[in-house]
């Protein structure tokens, strides 16, 4: 394996330092980092995508009523029943939606520490390569452009690296937000709610065909 030379180079850009610190980087570490997380996280995530099954499967169920009360009651002509009807359901559905939207991000959680740890190892790969010839340069045309160029791979592997790992902060933020029992009872809560109202619904309208009111 190359060794970095300790040769100056023509330049103080600051890329070079990143590049320099992501070659040196230990990666048995940076596995053992990544499985941390990953086993730190785990609990949540199952119970993640357990629980964005069950508010999929009743956001479904109630935008079915939904649909199905509105063409009943418009084709009947009692539009205010309709009306009356999605000022229920509309609240529910609009919080189990940003339930789905919730979960959505944290299930994505073990994706995101993969790509990123990817990515990084990527970088460290191709950087422990090109730096020692990157020291190496001289002044002059050629290996300045050299050089820049380099410096333009380093920065661009930098922005897509923030790309890859945008979502992070906020992913461990809907973790902390999982960690709460509050969130859990308040889930409970509006899928019970979505369920009684996605009853009535239906109740009422079987109620209207059998009577007429």
């Amino acid at each position: 394996m190359p060794q970095l030379s300790t040769e100056p180079t023509n330049t103080n850009d600051p890329l070079l330092d990143v590049a320099e610190s992501v070659s040196e980087l230990d990666e048995k570490q940076l596995h053992v980092l990544k499985q941390k997380v990953l086993a730190f996280t785990s609990q949540c995530v199952n119970s993640a995508r357990s629980s964005i099954r069950l508010v999929y499967y009743s956001l479904a169920l109630i935008l079915s009523v939904a649909a199905l009360a509105t063409v009943y009651f418009n084709f009947q002509g009692h539009h205010y029943r309709t009306t009356l009807i999605l000022l229920i359901l509309g609240p529910a559905m609009l919080l189990l939606l940003g339930y789905w939207k919730l979960l959505k991000v944290l299930t994505s959680l073990p994706d995101q520490v993969n790509d990123v740890v990817t990515r990084v190892l990527e970088m460290k790969s191709v950087y422990r390569e090109k730096l020692p010839k990157v020291y190496e340069l001289r002044k002059g045309v050629i290996g300045r452009a050299k050089l820049y160029w380099f410096l333009g791979r380093v920065l661009r592997d930098g922005i897509k690296l923030l790309k890859d790992g945008r979502d992070l902060p906020r992913s461990f933020f809907m973790l902390a937000i999982l960690g709460n029992p509050i969130f859990w009872v308040s889930l409970t809560v509006c899928l019970l709610a979505s369920y009684a109202f996605s009853a009535m619904t239906l109740m009422v309208i079987v109620l209207h065909v059998v009577t007429g009111i």
